[in-house]
């Protein structure tokens, strides 16, 4: 228990040393006026963390007949460890949708690799409904304890939409 033992009229305490990471720290608080001490305050919850960094645009590349959509770490986890990314992708009516199949960004293997590879058929059939030449644009997200970040900021769109070709037009 930490606080102080003798009356105190200030209308701030401040702790600075031992605080860890992802710890949680409660505090209440009472007042005494002239006729004595009131009663404590419920107990207000605290995690020693904040939102990590926004990260910076993912990059996205063509791998045969997929794309491949990788991102950087944050700069500053928010002092609490990762738990998982959010990563949505630009459909063609400018929605962002997550694709939790090919690319669950709590999956353990893609959180330590950060990148996932996804179907170009995925991105072609609805919710995407992306075509022939279209960029694929996405955001990601990180998230700890306290929630997820600001999304990073769009990606150029350097992988475009392929498609497999057509079969072959019969011999005459």
């Amino acid at each position: 228990m930490t606080g102080k033992a003798v009356d105190e009229i200030l209308l701030s305490f401040g702790v600075t040393d031992s605080i860890s990471k992802d710890q949680v720290y409660l505090f209440r608080y009472r007042a005494k006026n002239a006729h004595g001490w009131g009663p404590f305050s419920d107990v207000l919850r605290l995690i020693a963390a904040r939102r990590t960094d926004q990260i910076v645009p993912v990059v996205t590349s063509n791998e045969e007949t997929s794309v491949k959509i990788a991102w950087q770490e944050p700069e500053y986890d928010g002092g609490s460890r990762l738990l998982g990314y959010r990563i949505t992708i630009k459909s063609k009516q400018g929605d962002f949708i997550e694709d939790n199949f090919n690319c669950d960004a709590a999956d353990q293997t893609i959180i330590a690799n950060r990148f996932c590879v996804i179907p170009m058929s995925t991105l072609r059939n609805s919710p995407y409904s992306l075509i022939l030449g279209d960029p694929i644009v996405a955001v990601v997200e990180a998230r700890n304890i306290i929630g997820y970040s600001v999304p990073s900021e769009e990606n150029s769109g350097d992988a475009l939409v392929r498609t497999e070709p057509l079969s072959p037009m019969p011999l005459v």
